[in-house]
């Protein structure tokens, strides 16, 4: 079945419903990503003009897990179960300029967190004890609201494709 039929979604209302956001995350991923020189065609893009710029863009959790799986062309639902974000991880995607004409988003890094572990930083996760939920692994700096959030509808989707 589409990930956008399972139960847990059929209720989701306003622009943060995941279906929303990940509908009108794709055309403006398209469009700026246009403007880079980048065509989308199918799964891979057109290089339309070689870029070899580095952009940064700082984002938050919730346009980041729609964006990626868009981007990376990973179905929302597999990404959202097997993904998870710190509020300072670093990601990086790499477009490499083929003779070809033609490319794909790499992803070089996901939530890398060297910079934290470098500057000597604590790593201390923000996980109390929550009743109910089965044990959800420890990932340093991310807020408990968004990881119970994750998680339980990471737990529906899946339940819905099993």
């Amino acid at each position: 079945p589409d990930w956008r039929d399972c139960d847990c979604l059929q209720n989701l209302e306003g622009e943060y419903n995941p279906k929303t956001c990940y509908d009108r995350i794709g055309p403006a991923s398209d469009d700026f990503l246009r403007r880079l020189g980048y065509e989308k065609t199918g799964n891979y893009y057109k290089i339309i003009n070689a870029n070899d710029q580095r952009v940064a863009l700082f984002c938050h959790e919730g346009f980041t897990m729609c964006w990626f799986p868009y981007l990376l062309g990973i179905p929302p639902h597999l990404f959202w179960s097997a993904f998870s974000i710190s509020h300072s991880g670093v990601n990086i995607i790499h477009f490499d300029n083929h003779k070809s004409g033609f490319t794909f988003p790499r992803c070089l890094a996901w939530d890398d967190l060297s910079h934290i572990y470098e500057a000597r930083l604590p790593v201390v996760p923000d996980i109390p004890d929550i009743p109910d939920i089965p044990d959800i692994p420890v990932v340093p700096f991310i807020s408990t609201v968004s990881k119970v959030i994750h998680y339980h509808m990471t737990s529906m989707i899946m339940n819905d494709f099993i």
